[in-house]
């Protein structure tokens, strides 16, 4: 049985300054990956990594909490926010809504997602 990429264990070696960058995308993103967000562009993983070099170059600390997951066969899809520290003391709260689809290897081959920016103290856990 493959194991399959979850948002909380790709986020969390993304936002981890341990692990090498490349490294977390090749583990849990495809080679064909390719994602959109909320401007509406598809990006792949060179932008992936553009984007998580200066995230982790200006984050000190970010977690991620899923609320809701679902998987079937190769589709995922889940609610989960993302709060960020930055090294300037600012911080970030977004809640995330995701849907997805694994490779054959479980790795996410495809991400489209809608985002909104949340209080920093907001708790939508419960919602």
């Amino acid at each position: 049985m493959t194991t399959r990429t979850t948002i909380a264990t790709a986020t969390t070696a993304l936002f981890d300054p341990s692990i090498d960058l490349a490294d977390a995308v090749d583990q849990h993103f495809a080679p064909s990956f390719r994602r959109r967000a909320d401007d509406g562009a598809w990006g792949g993983r060179a932008e992936l990594i553009e984007r998580m070099t200066q995230l982790r170059e200006a984050m000190a600390s970010g977690t991620v909490d899923v609320h809701e997951e679902l998987v079937d066969g190769p589709l995922y899809a889940d609610r989960h926010t993302i709060r960020t520290v930055m090294k300037d003391g600012s911080r970030t709260h977004t809640e995330v809504y995701l849907f997805a689809r694994h490779d054959a290897e479980g790795r996410f081959s495809e991400i489209q997602e809608a985002t909104v920016a949340l209080p920093a103290d907001a708790d939508v856990a419960s919602r």
